[in-house]
């Protein structure tokens, strides 16, 4: 197998070809459909590795070749694939606000999604405030939305950061998205404590931290049984200082 199986058209991806019985006494060569080769490193019995060379085809599509590995001799056990790639255009991200304190997963998606399919994407922060660049693995939701969860950073106030992807773990895309990091809320009190079971009481909760957009309060309970409910409601922010939900 080869690890990665796909990287950009401009070449340069470090691929590893999984195998048996490599000697590091030959010499190597990965060979891209016959036309063009790389010279291979040696890593162990099981493993060598080459740096792909540009693809000679249009960079706005997919090129799937065959890769060979040949040694001293000419020989080869085997074609493997490999696909060159275009660099993802990214389309959008949500939330716009997160809290510094990694609670959160992003969602976003790119343009042209159907050209990624079966893609395992990872995420690039970069918080340029805190000179912090951290990488994680995504996940992919059942609607085929890339699903990045954000690492922590402790921020004073609203604090900018920008997300790229990979589908490689390599090349990364050209452009990014950005996100704002909030301080967490911190509730001071709920006035009032109790309301009607028919619901429709206005509650005012007070504290500070509550900036961004897309406020909601969380209502959790258990019945008898120990079954749990949820309800999730949209808030507002009010303008008076400490700030009030």
């Amino acid at each position: 197998i080869a690890e990665p199986n796909r990287g950009h058209h401009s070449g340069g991806t470090t691929v590893e070809i999984k195998g048996q019985y490599f000697r590091q006494e030959s010499q190597y060569k990965c060979a891209f459909d016959d036309a063009k080769e790389a010279s291979a490193n040696f890593v162990s019995q099981d493993t060598i590795s080459c740096v792909t060379p540009p693809s000679s085809e249009d960079e706005k599509g997919l090129a799937v070749v065959g890769l060979d590995v040949l040694d001293d001799s000419g020989y080869t056990a085997g074609k493997l694939e490999f696909i060159y790639t275009p660099f993802p255009r990214l389309d959008t991200l949500r939330p716009r606000y997160v809290f510094g304190d990694g609670t959160d997963v992003i969602t976003v998606t790119v343009l042209d999604s159907g050209m990624y399919a079966g893609v395992f994407w990872w995420c690039r922060f970069t918080v340029s405030q805190v000179s912090k660049l951290s990488v994680v693995e995504a996940e992919i939701s059942q609607a085929g939305e890339i699903l990045c969860a954000v690492p922590s950073v402790y921020v004073h106030g609203p604090t900018l950061a920008f997300v790229e992807l990979s589908f490689n773990g390599q090349d990364w895309s050209t452009s990014h998205l950005s996100m704002t990091y909030i301080p967490a809320p911190r509730l001071d009190s709920l006035y009032p404590s109790s309301g009607s079971t028919l619901g429709g009481t206005e509650l005012t909760i007070s504290g500070v931290g509550f900036e961004g957009e897309g406020l909601t309060c969380l209502f959790r309970a258990s019945d008898d049984d120990g079954v749990k409910n949820e309800i999730l409601l949209e808030a507002r922010a009010t303008a008076s200082s400490p700030t009030e939900v």
